[in-house]
């Protein structure tokens, strides 16, 4: 097991003043922010990883100058020069990884997204390129050079795949040894080159939601909260031909029927539900539990979040996993511990029915467990 891991900021500057001066904002290089020892990876047990058909790997090679991308599981894994092999969501894999993304607690949780897991050969990377979102770029071994640009929004393209096609000049370059962390602001085009053969970078990245995607997103939550209806359109007045001439009564059904509703309750639902939406590919492991059994647990046990599951607060009601939960007011304060810590001691016989029903619920979904996550590593 790996002991909990705080990110020295304060080191170089308080969270408030980083989130005020930074975030968003600028780079910001911090050297031996935290201690990496006892997280080392070999490349026999990465390698391994990248074989396995539920873990999603890709490795990005240049050859010549040209970007070669390719998708796992794989077979064989070649340590080629130039080369990096990525592992997504490592932060479900790596207890190391766990706990250094949720050590970033001065962001809020619906932003966190996951951690990939880069290990390169000398000369690898990813190309350069900018990213939509923020990143905090931890090196967890060997050695690799950092190249930053000016931040430029309209410079970046969300359709480019080939990261080697884009060109900036970078304004300033660091060389990030194990223990130091790079923050990169969205847009800010960036470019790391790894200097050794076992370089391992872990990407703590963030969600940012584009205007698309919380249209769309919104669209099929009004549409999964309709309720089935038989309305059709039937009062059109036929002894008046309008030919070619769309219906006025046609044109308002429809328009009806389109219309966002500007209800600020609705509204607000959407948003928690929408930030508490569990990361694509989430699964919860439905299990049988019985309120009889549960109030036979005579012991103060750990009740813990499911390590996928994503649970906030929005206008003082619950969301777990695009959930909204009804809670008791005298069950508000345990559940505002249980998501604000991720865990809570309870001692089940002791507990109330109302808090019992709710907590059942959630065991039977998956999304919280008394057992903790077995990491792979």
């Amino acid at each position: 097991m790996t002991k909990n891991i705080s990110i020295n900021l304060l080191k170089h500057i308080s969270p408030s003043a980083f989130l005020e001066k930074y975030w968003g904002k600028q780079a910001l290089f911090l050297q031996d922010a935290i201690d990496i020892s006892g997280a080392e990876l070999s490349k026999d047990v990465v390698f391994g990883l990248a074989k396995n058909e539920n873990i999603e790997s890709k490795i990005i090679a240049f050859v010549e100058g040209s970007q070669q991308t390719t998708y796992g599981p794989f077979n064989k894994v070649k340590h080629a020069k130039s080369s990096s092999l990525l592992i997504h969501q490592f932060n479900l894999i790596h207890e190391f990884s766990y706990n250094l993304f949720q050590s970033i607690n001065f962001v809020p949780y619906c932003l966190h997204d996951d951690v990939m897991m880069s290990f390169s050969s000398e000369g690898g990377g990813v190309g350069p390129h900018s990213d939509s979102y923020d990143v905090f770029l931890v090196q967890g071994q060997g050695e690799k050079v950092w190249n930053i640009g000016a931040t430029d929004k309209k410079a970046f393209k969300t359709t480019s795949t080939d990261h080697s096609n884009l060109k900036f000049t970078p304004t300033e370059q660091f060389l990030a040894k194990p223990g130091d962390i790079l923050y990169v602001p969205p847009f800010t085009p960036h470019h790391g080159i790894s200097l050794s053969d076992d370089c391992v970078t872990y990407s703590i990245g963030f969600r940012s939601p584009s205007n698309n995607e919380i249209r769309n997103q919104y669209l099929e939550y009004l549409m999964d909260r309709k309720e089935k209806s038989n309305d059709l359109f039937n009062g059109l007045d036929l002894s008046e031909n309008t030919k070619a001439l769309i219906p006025n009564a046609l044109a308002s059904f429809i328009k009806q029927n389109i219309a966002f509703p500007k209800d600020p309750l609705i509204i607000d639902d959407f948003i928690g539900c929408f930030l508490s939406e569990p990361h694509e590919g989430a699964f919860f492991t439905k299990r049988n539990i019985t309120k009889n059994a549960f109030k036979k647990i005579d012991i103060e046990k750990i009740l813990r979040l499911n390590i996928q599951t994503r649970a906030v607060i929005h206008n003082e009601n619950f969301y777990i996993n695009a959930e909204n939960i009804f809670v008791a007011d005298k069950d508000r304060m345990f559940f505002e511990e249980l998501f604000n810590q991720k865990q809570i001691f309870i001692t089940p016989s002791k507990a109330n029915d109302s808090l019992v029903e709710v907590i059942i619920y959630l065991l039977s979904e998956g999304y919280i467990t008394f057992n903790k996550h077995r990491f792979m590593l």
